[in-house]
């Protein structure tokens, strides 16, 4: 399970080095019909810095990969399945964001995260 795990990690690792998909991507998963004012590749002045973290695990069936069901009372993406994650607060890393947001929402210890070398 260790040998997968690490497999897993380098993949990640030489993926996530290189280019993102960016603008290919916002098409591929644009909301269809497409809203009233929302432009491909446009971020608004007042958008909010925000960071997830991917946590991958070894369970017993294998490979697990936790995800959050937002609750749907929720101003902004309401019953949405995400990883566990959220807006920055004032003066925190995006890294640091991850970790607290995954603390709040799954019990994860941030001590305990292998963190990105």
């Amino acid at each position: 399970m260790t040998r997968v795990l690490r497999q897993i990690e380098e993949v990640l690792r030489e993926r996530l080095a290189g280019t993102l998909p960016g603008l290919e991507a916002q098409m591929r998963f644009a909301p269809f019909p497409v809203r009233p004012g929302w432009q491909a590749g446009y971020f608004p002045a007042d958008a909010r810095a925000a960071a997830a973290l991917l946590l991958v695990y070894p369970n017993e069936a294998g490979i697990a990969v936790p995800l959050t069901v937002r609750h749907r009372g929720l101003a902004r993406h309401a019953g949405q399945i995400s990883l566990p994650g959220g807006a920055t607060d004032p003066g925190e890393t995006l890294v640091q964001a991850a970790l607290r947001e995954a603390e709040e929402e799954i019990g994860v210890d941030p001590a305990s995260v292998s963190r990105p070398r």
